[in-house]
């Protein structure tokens, strides 16, 4: 399994609390995900490396890109495969 791609205008935004702090969500296709991580497009190899790690442990990844930066998103189901990195 890898990771997937698109521009962020594809997505609906929405925030959250979880653990006492406010979180950045969206929803993409019935599914619900945290953003874990943001890079600079020029660090989008490193961000890539670690969706990959993730969607090989069986997580649903998703990767946005916006401007100059990239996102990396979790679906909320797999938030557990998080804490293995």
């Amino acid at each position: 399994m890898t990771a997937k791609s698109f521009k962020s205008q594809q997505i609906k935004h929405f925030k959250f609390w979880l653990e006492e702090d406010l979180q950045d969500g969206m929803q993409y296709q019935y599914a619900l995900f945290q953003r874990i991580q943001t890079s600079d497009y020029s660090q989008r190899k490193e961000l890539y490396q670690h969706a990959n790690q993730l969607a090989q442990k069986g997580a649903d990844i998703l990767v946005t890109y916006e401007d100059k930066d990239c996102h990396l998103w979790l679906n909320l189901k797999h938030k557990s495969l998080e804490m293995q990195l």
